[in-house]
């Protein structure tokens, strides 16, 4: 038979605490977190029940206090219970890509417990990493893309390489969690295969998917691919061309650009970057006036938001 041996927590081995929460670290090797009843009762329901469950004469005591053991991780407790104890501040850095790995534990326990208040902000978290809005997305991308350029003067530089996927978030984790946890919808774009993957600087754990998980992200790429031709149209305004022909402006030119972004957008690996590059570009061109820019931009950002609001139905994450 093993024999038991246990150590007791150097950080949450609390001396006025009165309950001590056995958690296994190894086989036969058990953490003990000697902690607050109140504390954990006024968090979780299930430990509220736990702990006014009558005790019989039997009841095993570690240190003087009652002795409960946990199945779960001594890592996984851990975290949860640093978490508990300093509310004020998730120990999860921003855009950390380890972050997915890192919660998972600790979401299935809050879950586990019905801590329905800590697994909102330890969400609430993750999803910063994942932007919900497009607005906050492109903001994202903004700060994503001065890294990568930062990086790469970097590389010239040093002739070093630089692991930029060390500081901005992963994809096949961020997936995988949202499937394991019940969270897909709150994560939407990292289900985007094209996040900024194809600047050749990033890579992503795509060994962590499944079968499934493959299948949406090719049918979902595949809808992605065909979302210029079905929601990207111009047509209505074409018919109009008499109402505000001018001599500056050329309804040549002006379908020229039509087609050519209709293009773009048919070709690119990222239809949403590709549209933002059009609606932030300064001038399309002396032959087209600015009731026509107008337009075009007007268009753009409005098939921005509706291919945005159809990412969860791509990807299959409602």
């Amino acid at each position: 038979m093993t024999p038991i041996t246990y150590e007791t927590h150097k950080k949450l081995y609390l001396l006025d605490g009165n309950i001590a929460l056995f958690a296994p670290r190894s086989p036969g090797h058990f953490v003990v977190f000697r902690v607050h009843q109140s504390v954990l009762a006024r968090i979780s329901p299930v430990f509220e029940s736990m702990f006014t469950l009558p005790t019989g004469p039997a009841e095993e005591k570690y240190d003087g206090v009652p002795l409960l053991y946990l199945p779960d991780s001594a890592d996984a407790v851990e975290n949860l219970l640093m978490i508990v104890y300093h509310e004020s501040a998730l120990p999860f850095k921003r855009l950390d890509p380890r972050t997915p790995c890192s919660v998972k534990c600790i979401l299935s326990l809050a879950d586990k417990y019905g801590m329905d208040r800590f697994r909102h902000r330890i969400v609430e978290h993750i999803e910063g990493d994942w932007p919900r809005s497009l607005w906050q997305w492109d903001k994202l991308e903004v700060e994503i893309k001065s890294m990568l350029q930062t990086w790469t003067a970097d590389c010239y530089d040093t002739s070093e390489y630089l692991p930029i996927d060390d500081h901005l978030p992963e994809p096949a984790s961020a997936i995988r969690l949202g499937r394991e946890c019940d969270i897909s919808a709150r994560l939407r774009h990292a289900s985007d295969p094209q996040y900024e993957l194809n600047s050749g600087l990033r890579t992503a754990e795509w060994r962590l998917l499944t079968n499934e998980d493959f299948v949406s992200l090719l049918r979902g790429q595949t809808r992605l691919c065909t979302a210029a031709d079905e929601m990207l149209s111009f047509a209505e305004y074409q018919y109009q061309q008499e109402e505000h022909w001018s001599g500056t402006c050329s309804p040549s030119k002006l379908f020229d650009l039509l087609q050519e972004i209709q293009d773009e957008c048919r070709h690119s690996s990222d239809i949403l970057r590709t549209t933002r590059f059009y609606i932030e570009k300064g001038s399309y061109g002396k032959d087209i006036c600015q009731l026509c820019s107008a337009f075009v931009r007007q268009e753009l950002a409005a098939f921005r938001k509706g291919l945005w609001d159809k990412l969860p139905d791509f990807f299959s994450l409602m």
